[in-house]
């Protein structure tokens, strides 16, 4: 697995920018899912920071719009998205 800023911050310095304004990112997971068994999340951006052992599984999913797609699909019952999408039909977990 590649090295990542949010694994080594004590032997990197990072400048960030960024275009668009940051939003907060929360697992969510399907309100009808009792026993949630798989997360999508971005791998390995986000494995560091994100506790993941709570789940089987885990699919690596490229982009946040990707996760939900497949989250509303039935295809993964979490998954690491933007906590504004919690409106639509998902419980934070």
């Amino acid at each position: 697995m590649p090295k990542t800023i949010g694994g080594n911050l004590d032997e990197v310095f990072a400048t960030d920018c960024f275009i668009a304004d940051s939003k907060e990112v929360g697992i969510l997971t399907l309100k009808e899912t009792a026993n949630p068994k798989v997360l999508g999340i971005l791998l390995p951006a986000c494995c560091n920071y994100t506790d993941i052992s709570c789940w089987e599984k885990y699919e690596n999913i490229p982009a946040i719009e990707l996760i939900l797609e497949m989250l509303l699909n039935g295809k993964i019952d979490s998954g690491l998205v933007y906590t504004s999408y919690a409106k639509i039909t998902l419980r934070c977990s």
